[in-house]
């Protein structure tokens, strides 16, 4: 299961623990709002993902392409609106965390997503 597991944190001194401990682990950095350096901030932890507040990425769409660019996926918390999904898939966004999974499942499929 250890390929399996991916951990995450807003908190950048376990991350940098994290990546001390279990350095092949994977990890992410959740961020409630995206600063001017997301990807310099990912690169000081050795995270592989930025994983922001659905809203960071709504107001400022462009930037997954330029974490994307930086070899970085993103992942959005917690959007449970079918209308942001379709704005954050436009935006390309590798995952939407949400509290409403069925739905969002329904929606991909009858989205064609």
């Amino acid at each position: 299961m250890t390929g399996n597991v991916f951990l995450q944190s807003f908190e950048t001194t376990a991350l940098r623990l994290l990546r001390h401990v279990e350095p092949r682990r994977s990890t992410g950095l959740l961020v409630e709002g995206v600063d001017d350096d997301p990807v310099g901030r990912c690169r000081e932890v050795g995270a592989v993902a930025c994983n922001p507040d659905y809203r960071a990425v709504l107001d400022r769409p462009g930037i997954v392409g330029r974490l994307h660019a930086a070899g970085l996926s993103v992942s959005v918390w917690t959007a449970d609106d079918p209308a942001d999904w379709a704005a954050l898939t436009r935006a390309g966004v590798d995952g939407i965390i949400t509290n409403t999974p069925v739905e969002l499942l329904c929606w991909q499929a009858s989205a064609g997503h």
